[in-house]
């Protein structure tokens, strides 16, 4: 489908397109057509090949997306990884990948021309190190290969709207926003979720493609979201949940818990505590009815999310206990390995026993100990770079610190998470909500104002809107 010859269509139209009252027709078996046919893909290219060859069952050189959250997969025992679950280091990964490739099998069979030809210069080779990157959590070279992936897919269908092209649009925003990079990533989402909805209108019916509109909705609100942006990200998750409530109606289903939960996490930004928490709530029901006690990552993520809504309705107890359950899955899932979802967990306790009102669950000591944790850790997977987490963790300690009368140590760890989010956030008119969270501890800590304004001088200078609210 060429773009000269397509419709133009605003996200207003489409969504009342997807969202009107008449009924869609969903196939029982959709989701399992949908996994199968994804992860026959590279059986399906070499159709031609001898009936005497067997290949062997693989995802590799599927397009299959990490899960309804498109969540950290890295490390390859966890759930939502492409491969058996099994965990083997990445050297190994790599050669068992090569021999299941589409370019791979023809060129085994002694036809390298029609290898290269399968594998378009190697793109096989090209996705099997972004998931190699992704799956150690190599966040840098998992952007760079998506970037050579996207590249090579769009050579193989140059001026087409393709579904292969939308998805290594998305998964390049994807592994940007992992790297902190989140203006370059919504751009990369946006192109996606244009390309999605243009290809659409082919079959405005069509079920799957509904949902690849649904999932880029979810991915360019998510990432509004990093940049603070909650009420501009919320009308895209709405926007997403209103088209899998269609195609889902009462079943249950990942993308709607990861809709509902996304959408509690967003209010709770915007301060809609009790809605926030139903949702939440709503969200893991079903993630546990779909999933029952096994251990998983979406579980984990719910329970995490619940937790903090609990704590904001001043319910630390019950915070506390969600989040320790998601943690100890966390920690059964990755099994000693550093993850992004294992610092999210370490901090989200640490900081539950450092902020809680409740003096049966308040313990500073504990909680900054956890919070180191999270911060090593969060160094380890981000080296040499700023990140919003980094810069969390460090917050978290230096209101610990400060809790625990250690005031001097605690405005260091302040200092410089602030000046971490200035330089990731370096807008001096519109600064990040976080950035103002961040004030409002430092107004705890450092009583008098004038010694606010001075400490905040210090690292934002003189012309940042920050320092205005100081004086306000």
């Amino acid at each position: 489908m060429k773009q000269s010859h397509q419709k133009n269509l605003s996200l207003v139209s489409l969504i009342s397109l997807l969202t009107q009252s008449c009924e869609i027709e969903v196939p029982v078996t959709r989701l399992q057509q949908q996994q199968e046919k994804r992860e026959c893909a590279a059986v399906q290219q070499i159709q031609t090949v001898d009936e005497q060859v067997t290949l062997p069952t693989t995802t590799e050189g599927s397009r299959v997306q990490s899960g309804p959250e498109f969540t950290h997969s890295c490390n390859v025992n966890t759930a939502g990884v492409q491969g058996d679950g099994t965990e083997q280091d990445a050297g190994e990964y790599r050669r068992t990948s090569d021999t299941q490739t589409p370019g791979t099998i023809h060129r085994n069979l002694g036809d390298e021309v029609k290898g290269l030809e399968y594998s378009e210069e190697s793109y096989d080779l090209l996705q099997d190190n972004y998931r190699v990157a992704n799956e150690t959590c190599n966040f840098k070279e998992s952007a760079k290969w998506a970037k050579k992936c996207l590249a090579l897919m769009k050579k193989r269908h140059p001026e087409e709207d393709h579904p292969d092209v939308a998805y290594d649009l998305n998964r390049v925003g994807v592994s940007l926003k992992e790297i902190a990079d989140y203006e370059e990533a919504l751009a990369y989402q946006k192109q996606a979720l244009e390309m999605r909805s243009r290809i659409l209108l082919a079959d405005e019916n069509d079920a799957e493609r509904q949902e690849d509109v649904a999932y880029s909705l979810s991915e360019v609100g998510g990432t509004l979201a990093r940049l603070g942006k909650y009420e501009r990200a919320l009308e895209y998750k709405e926007q997403a949940l209103k088209i899998r409530q269609k195609l889902f109606k009462d079943e249950d289903h990942p993308s709607l818990a990861h809709s509902l939960n996304s959408i509690g996490e967003l209010l709770t930004h915007l301060g809609r505590h009790e809605e926030a928490l139903e949702q939440k709530q709503k969200a893991l029901s079903i993630r546990q009815r779909l999933l029952g006690n096994q251990n998983d990552p979406d579980v984990a993520r719910s329970l995490t999310s619940v937790g903090i809504g609990l704590e904001f309705c001043d319910r630390y107890r019950e915070a506390l206990a969600h989040k320790e359950q998601a943690l100890t899955m966390y920690q059964s899932l990755y099994q000693g390995k550093d993850h992004p979802n294992l610092g999210h967990a370490l901090n989200n306790v640490g900081e539950t026993l450092i902020r809680a009102a409740d003096s049966a669950v308040f313990n500073p000591e504990e909680g900054i100990k956890r919070c180191q944790d999270a911060l090593d850790m969060r160094i380890r997977l981000y080296p040499d770079q700023d990140h919003l987490q980094i810069a969390y963790s460090l917050h978290c300690i230096g209101l610990g610190l400060s809790k625990l009368g250690r005031s001097g140590e605690g405005l260091d760890k302040f200092r410089r998470a602030l000046a971490m989010s200035l330089r990731l956030y370096p807008d001096l008119e519109q600064p990040h909500p976080y950035m103002e969270r961040m004030m409002r501890d430092l107004e705890r800590v450092i009583s008098s104002k004038e010694e606010l304004i001075v400490f905040c001088r210090e690292v934002l200078g003189e012309e940042h809107s920050l320092i205005k609210l100081c004086t306000a």
